[in-house]
C-alpha cells in the first residue's frame, strides 16, 4: 500500500495535508477541488493524530483508519493496516506543521504618478506620489 501525501492549501490560505492511495482510480465527482478519494487533515487538526496532545488519541486513529480501510478498497480494518496507516499520518505531521500559509502572488496591472499641489505662491508643497495597481493571482489564473 502506497500513500501519497501533499501540501496543499485550504481556501483561507492555511496548510491541509492531502492523502490519497498511489494508483487509486479517481471518481469522477469532485469536492474542493480534491478528487473523492483523497483525505485532508487541517493544520488546525494536526493536534487530534498527536498521542500527546489527543486523550482520545487511540479511538480517533480507530475511526480514521477505519474511514480510510473503506475509502480505498483496503479490506479490513486488521491491526497491522491501521498501524501502517497511523505511521503514515504521523510521519507527516511535521511536514503539516513545517508549512507555510499559502503566499500571495500578485500581478501588476499598471503603474500612476499622482501629483497635487496647491499654490506654490504661499510656501505650500507639492506632493508625488507614485502608485503601483497590482491584483492577487489566483490558482486557475496560473
Amino acid at each position: 500500500m502506497e500513500i501519497v501525501r501533499e501540501i496543499k492549501w485550504d481556501d483561507e490560505g492555511d496548510p491541509v495535508m492531502v492523502l490519497s492511495k498511489r494508483g487509486q482510480v479517481k471518481t469522477a465527482y469532485i469536492i474542493d477541488k480534491y478528487p473523492t478519494r483523497t483525505f485532508a487533515i487541517r493544520l488546525n487538526d494536526a493536534w487530534m493524530f498527536s498521542e500527546e496532545h489527543n486523550p482520545n488519541f487511540i479511538q480517533t486513529m480507530y475511526g480514521v483508519c477505519r474511514f480510510l480501510c473503506e475509502l480505498w478498497d483496503l479490506g479490513l480494518p486488521t491491526t497491522r493496516r491501521m498501524a501502517e496507516l497511523a505511521t503514515i499520518i504521523q510521519s507527516a505531521l511535521d511536514d503539516l506543521l513545517a508549512a507555510k500559509p499559502k503566499p500571495e502572488i500578485t500581478e501588476t496591472i499598471g503603474e500612476v504618478k499622482i501629483t497635487v499641489s496647491g499654490p506654490n505662491d504661499d510656501g505650500s508643497q507639492t506632493f508625488v506620489n507614485d502608485l503601483v495597481v497590482s491584483r492577487l493571482v489566483d490558482d486557475k489564473d496560473l
